[in-house]
């Protein structure tokens, strides 16, 4: 499905809920929301396709590349070894050893695996908060709890925003982790 037209079909449910509850007006917050919303769909789904192949790649060819090192390191003091002559390990083995460094330096820097899965949390969690819009806008039925309403839902929505912020940041310094720094400190007696 086109995402443009997921953002438009989700505004036309939230319009024709409205309409049905006998708001005529139209809501630039609510448009807003459901753009944002939009927004960070689309940047999470990008975040998964992102993530996924080089967290799994480093999930399955680092304990591969470090057990065939110790397989060759093991045989190669054996010169009746056929594992791979001499000349070839001498070769091989730096190599294969240098590919093992990147790779571990890579995943403990990036961590494409554990952003793969939290971008996947991310994904559900906004999937739901669609659904829990749509059943929110059925319960209200005044302009004056809409309008108090939308405000309240797009405050909760920046969580969202700020845990995608917190899939680029290292994660010595994350995004709530930089919230917490602003927030003034008290001391307790």
């Amino acid at each position: 499905m086109n995402k443009h037209t997921d953002e438009q079909e989700f505004l036309l449910n939230a319009k024709k809920i409205l309409e049905a509850k006998g708001f005529t007006k139209d809501h630039p917050a609510l448009n807003e929301l459901i753009g944002a919303i939009h927004f960070d769909q689309c940047s999470t789904q990008r975040k998964i396709l992102w993530y996924k192949w080089p967290g799994l790649i480093l999930l399955v060819a680092t304990p591969l590349i470090s057990a065939l090192i110790s397989i060759a390191i093991a045989s190669s003091g054996d010169k009746n070894s056929y594992l791979l002559p001499p000349n070839v390990l001498a070769i091989a083995l730096p190599l294969a050893s240098l590919t093992l460094t990147i790779m571990t330096i890579f995943d403990s820097a990036f961590k494409p695996a554990e952003r793969f899965k939290r971008a996947c949390k991310i994904g559900i969690e906004i999937q739901n908060f669609k659904g829990q819009l749509l059943a929110d806008l059925q319960q209200l039925s005044t302009e004056e709890e809409l309008n108090k309403y939308i405000p309240q839902k797009r405050q909760k929505f920046t969580q969202f925003s700020m845990a995608l912020v917190d899939l680029f940041l290292p994660e010595t310094i994350s995004a709530s982790k930089l919230e917490e720094l602003e927030k003034p400190h008290h001391k307790h007696s």
